[in-house]
């Protein structure tokens, strides 16, 4: 699985998307810009959301009542990755 899939999957887990299509330029453009913006302060996933929302179309996801923002590391590690 390469980076850029792990990425998605990560994407897809921790906000709850359930239908999209990104194309793997979109991923890269996500990636960059929370990479960018986790730099200068932690990310919400709101936050993290809205940066998918603005790039990729999202047609499905699943309520994100109570989200847990504690397990975010993971994506934040896997978007540095992402070339």
């Amino acid at each position: 699985m390469t980076n850029l899939s792990q990425f998605r999957n990560e994407l897809e887990r921790q906000l709850r998307i359930h239908k999209w299509d990104p194309t793997d330029a979109q991923l890269k453009v996500i990636a960059s810009v929370i990479k960018r913006r986790s730099d200068a302060r932690n990310l919400d996933a709101a936050e993290i959301l809205g940066i998918v929302q603005i790039y990729a179309k999202v047609d499905d996801f699943f309520i994100m009542e109570g989200v847990d923002n504690s397990d975010l590391e993971t994506l934040l590690l896997l978007a540095t990755k992402v070339g």
